[in-house]
C-alpha cells in the first residue's frame, strides 16, 4: 500500500513539474500572460501540438491540486489545532469545514476572473519572503537542547544550514525582483 501510494505521489506531482520546468526554463518570466505564451516554449518539441500537451498537463496538474489541496489544508489545520480523532477525524465536521471552506475558496477566487499569472506572481513573492524566514525558524530550533536534546546541530551541520539559508535568501530576492521587474 505505501509504495503505490509513493508511487501515484510522483505520478501525480508530474504534469505540475513539468509546467513549471517548462515556464522558468523556456518562456522569458516577463512575456508569459496566459497558458498559450507558455505553450510557445513547448512548440519546438512538439510542434502544433504544444497548446494540447499543456493543456493536458494544466488541467492533471488543476485536478490533482483541487482534490488534494483542501485535504491537506484540512489536515494542516488539525495538526497545528491539535484537535483528537473524535473532533478532528475525516468525519468530523472541524475537518470537513476546513476541507470544503478551502475547496469553495478556490471556486470562488477563480470564478472572480482574476488572471492566474497574477496570483502566481503574488505566490511568488510570498515564497520568496516566507522560505528564509522557515529555513532560520529550523535552523533555530535544531539547535535547541530543549528541543532536539543531545541530537541538535554539529558545527558542521550548522555551516551547511548556514549555506542553505544564504541560497534561500538569494532566491528569495531573486524571485522577488523577478515579480517586480514583470510589471
Amino acid at each position: 500500500m505505501a509504495g503505490s501510494t509513493q508511487t501515484t505521489r510522483r505520478w501525480s506531482s508530474g504534469p505540475g513539474a513539468v509546467v513549471g520546468l517548462i515556464g522558468t526554463t523556456v518562456v522569458p518570466y516577463n512575456s508569459v500572460n496566459n497558458a498559450v505564451d507558455l505553450a510557445r516554449g513547448l512548440e519546438p518539441l512538439l510542434g502544433s501540438f504544444a497548446r494540447y500537451f499543456l493543456s493536458l498537463g494544466l488541467f492533471a496538474a488543476g485536478i490533482t491540486s483541487a482534490m488534494t489541496a483542501p485535504l491537506a489544508a484540512a489536515f494542516v489545520a488539525r495538526g497545528c489545532l491539535g484537535w483528537s480523532n473524535a473532533q478532528g477525524g475525516l468525519k468530523s465536521w472541524r475537518f470537513r469545514a476546513v476541507w470544503m471552506f478551502v475547496l469553495l475558496m478556490g471556486v470562488v477566487l477563480s470564478s472572480l476572473g482574476i488572471n492566474p499569472i497574477d496570483i502566481i506572481r503574488a505566490a511568488q513573492v510570498a515564497n520568496g519572503i516566507t522560505l528564509p524566514l522557515v529555513v532560520a525558524i529550523i535552523l533555530w530550533l535544531v539547535n535547541q537542547s530543549s528541543v532536539l536534546g543531545e541530537h541538535r546541530n554539529t558545527l558542521l551541520q550548522n555551516i551547511a544550514g548556514g549555506v542553505i539559508f544564504l541560497v534561500t535568501i538569494a532566491l528569495g530576492i531573486r524571485a522577488i525582483i523577478l515579480v517586480i521587474n514583470a510589471f
